[in-house]
């Protein structure tokens, strides 16, 4: 969903959502649950004169996107810098931020772009603001570099609506349709392999997608997917899982216009081999992250990277 963003006086910043064909049915709830999470300063919410836009207004002294943080040397300013821009006084819920014993030791001597602490702030503000949609009867199921927004350079807060599905009494989430993706979008595989709608995920699979989020901005880099022939390991980015396709000829699609072909799911006529490369997969995984054995943050990446999606947990202690 475009969001336009406009710089007012004394440090106020307005973020404007255009109520036209690019609304989501979740706006204002998904708003309302942004500002029920304590982080914006001066935060409220109101549509235009015109009721052509709803707006979010908050103080911040900086503002810009998580893609344009990760590209940018992290002691420079970001966005719109107000000298006199001050850290926000909202906890991150129960997390520590402040493990020197445990993360001094990673940022040191690795080419990372977020340090231990920064990871540990991130994975904090969007836990809170995951619970803060969940008592909405909301939830992410996927996250982007674009969508995440980095204020005053120590929060982090999601502002796309159109990253946020319902829940169902039962706790799961329901896709109607395979989700299009880029290369800044973070999802779980078992919704990006989905060849068969609709389709019913339970929402504690949506936890791969902080994992591979918070590994990616750490390393600069992407926990691998399955490949779909070999059955092997390729450095994929996990959103590539859907593939599209030009179809406008009408050879594989009756009406013509734009289809999906599915290329990171193993060949089914092989269990064995299939098997065998799903535990390899999930050893390179293990493998990958173990640079970061004996911090907490290990064992989260762990809990969210669990190979069965209804078992992750979103837990850090």
């Amino acid at each position: 969903m475009p969001i336009i963003i406009e710089y007012l006086e004394e440090g106020g910043i307005l973020l404007k959502y255009k109520l036209d064909e690019y609304y989501s049915p979740y706006l204002k709830t998904f708003l309302t649950s942004l500002a029920s999470t304590g982080f914006l300063e001066k935060c409220s919410i109101s549509t235009s004169p015109n009721e052509a836009y709803y707006h979010l207004e908050f103080s911040a002294g900086s503002i810009c996107t998580l893609k344009e943080f990760l590209g940018s040397p992290l002691s420079s300013s970001y966005g719109r810098d107000s000298s006199s821009s001050s850290s926000s006084s909202s906890s991150y819920s129960s997390l520590e931020f402040s493990d020197e014993e445990e993360g001094e030791d990673l940022d040191e001597g690795n080419d990372v772009l977020f340090s231990y602490n920064q990871s540990l702030a991130l994975i904090g503000c969007l836990s809170t603001q995951l619970s803060a949609l969940r008592r909405n009867r909301l939830t992410f199921f996927k996250l982007s570099l674009n969508d995440i927004f980095v204020i005053n350079r120590n929060m982090f807060l999601m502002f796309n609506p159109d990253a946020v599905l319902p829940l169902k009494s039962n706790g799961s989430i329901t896709f109607l349709n395979p989700e299009k993706m880029d290369s800044s979008t973070f999802c779980c595989p078992e919704i990006v392999g989905r060849k068969i709608f609709p389709f019913h995920c339970p929402s504690a699979c949506i936890y791969y997608s902080f994992a591979s989020l918070v590994y990616y901005c750490m390393f600069n880099d992407y926990l691998p997917s399955k490949e779909e022939e070999q059955g092997g390991l390729k450095g994929l980015k996990i959103i590539n899982g859907l593939k599209e396709l030009d179809v406008s000829d009408g050879e594989d699609s009756e009406g013509g216009g734009v289809g999906f072909e599915l290329v990171n799911e193993f060949d089914d006529s092989d269990s064995g081999s299939k098997n065998s490369a799903n535990d390899e997969y999930v050893l390179e995984k293990d493998r990958l992250i173990s640079r970061l054995k004996g911090t907490k943050l290990y064992f989260f990446l762990k809990r969210c990277l669990e190979p069965n999606g209804e078992k992750r947990r979103l837990f850090l202690i």
